[in-house]
């Protein structure tokens, strides 16, 4: 007789499938905990676990028309601008992508004459800063004084 070896057959009550990894025991977890027996959502419990954020997200297109390109004090006024909005903002050129807000992220982007950018951004002053980021590409970096009445 061998000792310490159970050859019980398993019952169907005993047998419990182990879930493919831990994420999926966590998730099945939250979901049980959100849910009523009968599948309909406790909204009490789902809106304090998973805050709604509702981002807009606005992009524009510019063709740079400076005959140099973006050099450094261009993008510079770039960098100033955006941080003066305070939204984030990214600029592609192509398959490239940079933040505006860092003059090291845009430099590698080497934006020549004539290429064109998209520029997207989010957040509350989103489009505020968009205007300014296209005012500045219009004017081609100079300071447009505004005129006083």
């Amino acid at each position: 007789m061998l000792s310490g070896i159970c050859f019980a057959k398993p019952t169907i009550t005993s047998f419990r499938p182990r879930p493919f990894c831990r994420s999926l025991q966590v998730c099945l977890k939250a979901a049980r905990n959100h849910l009523d027996w009968n599948g309909t959502i406790r909204s009490n419990r789902l809106d304090s676990a998973i805050p709604m954020v509702e981002d807009t997200q606005f992009r524009r297109t510019v063709t740079v028309n400076l005959k140099d390109g973006l050099h450094l004090r261009p993008i510079s006024q770039i960098v100033e601008t955006v941080r003066r909005y305070g939204s984030p903002v990214r600029i592609s050129k192509g398959d490239l992508s940079a933040d505006a807000g860092n003059v090291l992220d845009l430099i590698p982007l080497r934006i020549e004459y004539g290429s064109t950018l998209i520029l997207e951004a989010t957040g509350d002053n989103a489009a505020e800063a968009l205007d300014a980021l296209v005012a500045l590409f219009e004017s081609n970096f100079e300071d447009v004084a505004s005129p006083e009445e």
